[in-house]
């Protein structure tokens, strides 16, 4: 090895010397022919050469690298301090610098070459001239001889021998070493620069691989952080199904420990496990898949909504060696969409509920010249099923009879308001019969046949129907008397409002409709006289139970409804119920409401 590293040696003291014997103006004179002696012998030359090479070349990490460097190449050329400047990004920066007999200084930082204070650290024109150029400087007396003898730093710390040389990689210029010594001229011989130049080629690979190294480095630890850290699961499995690596994420998400996962087969993660077969012969064929849809299983059995993202890794022989993949878990979103469109079909049939509720009602005042009548039905968001209906029973000369009822049936969305028209269709059918035939029935038989009649459809759906009903009389014997007859089934019972003010509710009740019975109910009925002025008004249970905003969320009660009665106006009926609206407004303020609001005002 020596006697290769000799003749190597050698060659390169050939070329160096033609090198310097071929410069051209003006640096002829920088580089004059050198007539010191060459060093003791060749046999320590290679010796040293060899021990300085393996120095440099058995070192990968970058900072030690620089260091050693700097150390041997100072050392070997006999110069005070160097400088070692590499190129990156097409700018060139200080990566080492360093004094002999101190600590060689690798910034954590490099410096830009092209900012440094011009006498504080470098000949900036003479590393200029390199940059562009790629030519060897040598100068034996920098203080006089030279085109540099007026740079700023040569005139500030007076160096005498200087050597600035390029450094090259694959023909393509990487560095510049700088190298002075202030204390002796001519020290940077041709055995010296044949020295240098070889161990200079001998750093330039070791600063390349460990270029190379620090990038696989940190790419590594870039990959190794983004397996760790991330938060999809990321896997690696053999054709066969045996998992080679699964980061924390893909643990976590599984419930398996590292070495559970390595003893467990990947087909135990599908919840069909053919799935995993139909899923192989789809990234083989493809070579890549993106967001396979598949549904997988958790350790402990929970089932799980996942996006396979994967590629293979093929052998040199071109069979598939390994899956590589990302698995995202997306039952949350599965969920979550799940229950918006759930929500959105909640949301459509509450709308249909809602017009389908609409379209059923009558307007909201009949057009009666005998009575003050207003109606009003607000729909919870839910929709309940709130209504309300009037009704000519009868017109003759003597005498006329209408009817008005207000109805709650339970429930939510379309089974209420469907529950709502059939009992709408039956009461109105019923009445239509009783009255065209001039039959006289009472109010409670014409309840019990009206919830015999709702009752085909309720015993399916296990709902019913509360119903307040109400008769309104007028004789030409009495024309300033109204007869009211009532009955109720089940409903918030109607209050009276005298013209004097005072208030009182009519106590009456039974079984809202609908409700399974093997026998008829009784529905007791109440009668009395309304002279001008006096009110009736019904309301459904959502009028009571109107809740206020939190945290108090109290309900608006029977004792405020009387109280707003009893303070409203009594000169018509549309501005009692504009007073009851405004309290009820007041009161809920943006709370959500979940119930339906129904109020008849009749006024006398």
């Amino acid at each position: 090895m020596a006697a290769y590293y000799a003749d190597y040696f050698e060659r390169e003291h050939a070329k160096t010397k033609l090198h310097e014997s071929s410069l051209t103006n003006p640096f002829s004179g920088t580089t004059p022919e050198i007539t010191q002696p060459k060093t003791s012998s060749s046999t320590l030359d290679v010796a040293s050469f060899i021990k300085a090479s393996q120095t440099i070349s058995g070192q990968i990490v970058r900072d030690k690298l620089l260091s050693n460097v700097m150390h041997i190449l100072i050392e070997n050329a006999g110069a005070e301090r160097g400088v070692l400047i590499l190129e990156r990004d097409g700018a060139w920066y200080v990566e080492a610098e360093g004094t002999i007999g101190h600590d060689y200084n690798i910034p954590p930082q490099p410096h830009l070459v092209e900012i440094l204070p011009p006498t504080s650290y470098l000949p900036l024109t003479m590393i200029a001239y390199v940059t562009r150029t790629a030519q060897n400087i040598v100068v034996h007396n920098a203080l006089q001889h030279g085109d540099f003898t007026q740079d700023p730093y040569i005139l500030a710390r007076k160096p005498l021998s200087v050597l600035c040389t390029p450094l090259f990689n694959q023909a393509r210029m990487i560095g510049i070493l700088y190298l002075e010594n202030t204390l002796t001229t001519g020290v940077f011989t041709t055995d010296r620069l044949t020295l240098l130049h070889v161990l200079s080629s001998q750093a330039v690979i070791s600063l390349e691989n460990a270029r190379l190294y620090a990038h696989l480095e940190a790419s590594e630890h870039k990959y190794r952080a983004l397996f760790e850290d991330s938060r999809d699961v990321i896997f690696v499995t053999t054709p066969g199904g045996r998992f080679v690596a699964m980061n924390p994420a893909g643990l976590h998400l599984f419930g398996y420990t590292q070495q559970e996962v390595e003893s467990t087969h990947a087909e135990n993660l599908y919840a069909n496990p053919a799935d995993r077969q139909s899923f192989i012969r789809t990234l083989e064929s493809q070579g890549m898949v993106r967001d396979y849809p598949v549904r997988l299983r958790r350790k402990d059995g929970a089932y799980l909504e996942c996006l396979i993202t994967a590629n293979v890794r093929y052998a040199s022989d071109g069979t598939p060696k390994e899956y590589n993949g990302i698995i995202r878990d997306i039952t949350e979103q599965k969920q979550a969409e799940h229950k918006r469109l759930r929500l959105a079909a909640i949301e459509h049939e509450l709308t249909l509920a809602q017009n389908f509720q609409h379209r059923l009602l009558p307007p909201p005042s009949p057009d009666w010249p005998e009575f003050d009548i207003v109606c009003y039905a607000q729909p919870a968001r839910e929709v309940g099923g709130d209504f309300y209906m009037y009704q000519i029973l009868t017109a003759q000369e003597t005498e006329k009879r209408f009817a008005l009822a207000i109805g709650d049936v339970t429930g939510k969305g379309m089974p209420a308001a469907f529950l709502m028209s059939v009992s709408l269709a039956t009461i109105q059918t019923i009445i239509t019969r009783i009255y065209s035939l001039q039959r006289e029935q009472s109010v409670s038989d014409m309840l019990n046949e009206l919830s015999r009649g709702i009752a085909t459809y309720t015993k399916t759906t296990i709902q019913n129907c509360a119903f307040a009903y109400v008769e309104l009389t007028k004789t030409v014997d009495q024309p300033d008397t109204t007869i009211v007859c009532m009955a109720n089934a089940g409903c918030v019972p109607p209050i009276i409002r005298k013209v004097d003010g005072s208030t009182h509710w009519l106590d009456v009740g039974g079984l809202p409709l609908g409700c399974p019975s093997e026998l008829p109910v009784y529905y007791p009925e109440m009668s009395l006289a309304l002279k001008p002025g006096d009110m009736i008004i019904l309301t459904s249970d959502g009028v009571i139970e109107a809740t206020s905003p939190a945290p108090h969320h109290h309900i608006f009660s029977f004792d405020q409804l009387v109280q707003c009665i009893e303070a409203g106006p009594h000169t018509s009926a549309a501005e009692m119920l504009n007073h009851l609206q405004a309290e009820l407004t007041m009161f809920v303020g943006n709370a959500e409401q979940h119930d339906d609001m129904t109020i008849i005002v009749v006024r006398a």
